[in-house]
C-alpha cells in the first residue's frame, strides 16, 4: 500500500477542522454530530474517525489551533507596544473589532456552550481548566510587566485580575453574539477597557 504523504494528511486534518468551525458556529456544539461533520467535509465518516477519536476530540483541537494562532499574532503586534497598557489596550482592539466576524461570534457562544458540557464529564472539565490556565498566564504576564513598569498598582491578586478580565472578555462576547448590537458592542468595550485599567491603576 504507498504511503499518503504527510502533507496530505495535514491537508485532509485541516480541512476537517475548517468543516467542524462551521458546523459548530451554524448548528452550535451539541447540535452538531459528525455526519454534518462528514458531510460540509465531504469525506467518509472512516476520514473523520481516522484523524479524530470523537467530536469532543475535534473541539478541543479546533480551540488548540485558534489559540495558537491567537496567541502568535498577539504576540507579534506585541513587539510594537513598549508598555503593558498599550498591550492591554491592543487586546481590548481586537475584541472589540471581532464583532465584524460573524463566525467568531457564533463560536464565542459554542465555547461556553462546550464549558457547560465539559464541566459534567470530570476528564473534559480537567482539560479546559489546564487550558483556562494558559490564558490566565498570559494576562498574569502583561500584569507582571505593568507592575515592574510602575503602570499598575503593585497590591493586585493577579488571579482575581486574569479572572475579571476573561470574565469581561467572555461576558461581554457571548452577550453580544446572541442579542447584542454593533454601536452598544463598540461602546461596552470601550467603557470596560476604561474601568479595567482604572483597577489597575487605583
Amino acid at each position: 500500500m504507498p504511503k499518503v504523504p504527510d502533507d496530505y494528511k495535514e491537508q485532509r486534518r485541516a480541512a476537517i477542522l475548517q468543516s467542524a468551525t462551521h458546523c459548530f458556529a451554524e448548528k452550535g456544539y451539541q447540535a452538531t454530530t459528525i455526519d454534518d461533520i462528514m458531510r460540509h467535509a465531504q469525506v467518509s465518516k472512516g476520514a473523520v474517525y481516522h484523524y479524530f477519536k470523537s467530536k469532543e476530540e475535534i473541539y478541543i483541537s479546533l480551540l488548540d489551533q485558534k489559540t495558537e494562532q491567537s496567541f502568535e499574532t498577539v504576540r507579534t503586534l506585541f513587539a510594537s507596544c513598549p508598555t503593558a497598557v498599550e498591550k492591554l489596550s491592543l487586546l481590548f482592539a481586537r475584541y472589540r473589532e471581532q464583532q465584524h466576524d460573524s463566525e467568531l461570534r457564533s463560536m464565542q457562544a459554542v465555547q461556553l456552550e462546550f464549558w457547560l458540557y465539559s464541566s459534567r464529564y470530570p476528564e473534559w472539565k480537567a482539560l479546559m481548566e489546564k487550558r483556562a490556565e494558559i490564558f490566565f498566564s498570559f494576562f498574569q504576564e502583561i500584569l507582571r510587566e505593568g507592575q515592574k513598569n510602575g503602570e499598575f498598582r503593585p497590591d493586585i491578586n493577579e488571579q482575581v485580575a486574569a479572572s475579571l478580565f476573561w470574565a469581561v472578555r467572555d461576558g461581554i462576547g457571548l452577550h453580544f453574539a446572541k442579542m447584542g448590537n454593533e454601536a452598544i458592542h463598540e461602546r461596552v468595550w470601550l467603557e470596560a477597557e476604561r474601568m479595567v485599567l482604572g483597577y489597575l491603576r487605583m
